[in-house]
Parts: structure tokens; sequence; C-alpha cells
């Protein structure tokens, strides 16, 4: 039974956990690896890279493993746009940039808005062609904070009626060990989101994590989380799924196969009945 449709059997609590894997339909494995955690372990809800090409097969599982907890993982730095032509987006090949140059780019102001806008409305109409309704927008490697991107993100959430997104700001373990300059630089992009989506009427889960506490593949660290998990509803963001054999590469590798063995670990279910820990998705936040 998936982990999405236990949270009815969860008596009422005052602490909810959106479990959100990312990176659906980036390839064969990964995607994979995210049903086996939606069936067999706690993860409630994803997100989905929607110009990385569809297959019938997986669409229809995806389906019917999150029902309506399904959301577009917006994208500027992973393969090819869906529309062509533009001058900002990409690099000399038709690509997008790498994440690292797509950082910089989005920092200074390299993207033309409008070709943003456009790029991420084809991709969340790639989502309602497959008849698919989005639960929420979130951002490959966290591009729907920068600047102007921001903005761009809550116009089309507004646009297309999904009023809840993510806030990478990673607040449930306050000051983590491994807290360092990556973590304060996204604290304060999504700190300038949080006013641009509240503005825009977006919800988001009060408390976030997955960016440097816990390590979704130690069962320990995740355990620990649970302890200390605050009141109201928590978003943990993850990446399971089953390595390329025989080495791994790209998205599939030795990694995520730990995050999908952490995520179904016994120990961790038990976990989350012991402390009446309602399991959910961005569909249970209420809106204003």
């Amino acid at each position: 039974m998936a982990a999405a449709s236990r949270a009815d059997s969860l008596p009422p609590s005052p602490r909810a956990l959106i479990v959100n894997a990312d990176d659906f339909h980036c390839d064969r494995q990964r995607s994979l690896g995210i049903l086996a955690a939606a069936r067999q372990g706690i993860v409630t809800s994803v997100t989905i890279l929607t110009n990385q090409g569809w297959e019938v097969g997986l669409t229809r599982s995806l389906k019917a493993a999150f029902g309506r907890g399904i959301g577009v993982h917006l994208n500027l730095s992973e393969g090819r746009p869906i529309l062509g032509g533009s001058a900002t987006l990409t690099d000399a090949r038709g690509c997008f940039l790498p994440k690292q140059q797509a950082w910089r780019r989005a920092l200074c102001g390299g993207y033309r808005p409008d070709e943003v806008e456009a790029e991420w409305a084809a991709q969340i109409e790639a989502a309602q062609a497959r008849g698919i309704e989005p639960s929420h927008l979130d951002g490959h490697n966290h591009i729907h904070v920068f600047p102007q991107l921001a903005e761009v993100a809550a116009r089309l959430a507004r646009r297309y009626g999904i009023l809840r997104i993510r806030l990478p700001l990673e607040s449930v373990w306050g000051r983590s060990p491994r807290r360092g300059v990556k973590g304060a630089f996204f604290g304060q992009l999504a700190g300038q989101a949080a006013r641009v989506f509240s503005a825009a009427g977006l919800v988001f889960p009060q408390h976030f994590a997955g960016i440097h506490f816990p390590r979704p593949g130690r069962v320990d660290e995740l355990l620990a989380l649970l302890d200390r998990l605050p009141e109201g509803t928590s978003e943990l963001m993850c990446h399971p799924g089953y390595a390329r054999l025989p080495e791994g590469s790209g998205f599939s590798s030795p990694r995520r196969m730990q995050e999908l063995s952490a995520l179904c670990d016994p120990n961790v279910l038990e976990a989350i009945r012991n402390r009446n820990i309602r399991l959910v998705n961005f569909t249970d936040i209420p809106l204003p």
C-alpha cells in the first residue's frame, strides 16, 4: 500500500510529514526506485521532470502510486527545454546549462524571465496533457527561489491554480553541523522567495529538511529527524532510486539505493507509527 494512503489510517496528530522524492522521469532506474519507495516506504509525494520524455507504463504506475501527490519539478539544468529558440536558457548545443552555471546565470539575472516563463509553462502543461493536475511546484536544484525566477514561479502557480510550492528553507535542524556557505546561501534565497510566494497567495510547509540534514540514506539520521520533528507540516526532500549497473552513473547510483533502503527501513516505518506522525502530501496543506 502506498505510503500516502497511510495518512488516513493514523489518528489526528499535530505533526505531519511530506516525504517528497525529486526527479521522476530523469531516468528509468530513478523512477522505478521512487515507485518502490512509495509502495514500500514513507515517500508520499513526488515531482517530475516533464522535459525528459515519458514512458506510458511508468506514467500509469506514477498515477497509481501517488494519486493527487504529483508535482512539477521546474527545470533549467537537466536535458533540453521543451521549447526551442531561446536566447538565455541553453548552451550552443541547445541543452540546459549544468547546475553550477545555471545558478550563476540565475544569480546574475542572466535569464530572460519571459523565456523562463514560457518554458516552465510548457513543462506544467506537459504534465496536464497526460492527465496530471500538479499538487505543487518545486525547482530542480532549487532554481525556483532565485531572484526574478521566484516571481516567475509565483505567476505560473497562480495562472495554473497550483497554489502549493516548496520553500527550501531548512529550519528543522537550525544550525546543522554541515550547514555551511551553501546552506546560508539557499537560506537567504528561500527567505526572499517566501515573501514573493506569500504575496502571491501560495502556501508551503512550515518546515523543510533534506539539504544538509538528515541524509535520507542514513537510517539513524532519519530517526533523529523524526524524534525532533516540530509541530505543523514539514517536508523532507529525498532522491531514492536504483543504481544503473554495473557502476552507476549520473542520477542512478549506489547513493540512490541507500536512500531507497533507508526510506523503506522497518525501523523508520515503526518510528512514524510510534511517534504519531501523519504522512501526507502537498494537497493536505490547507489553502487560505
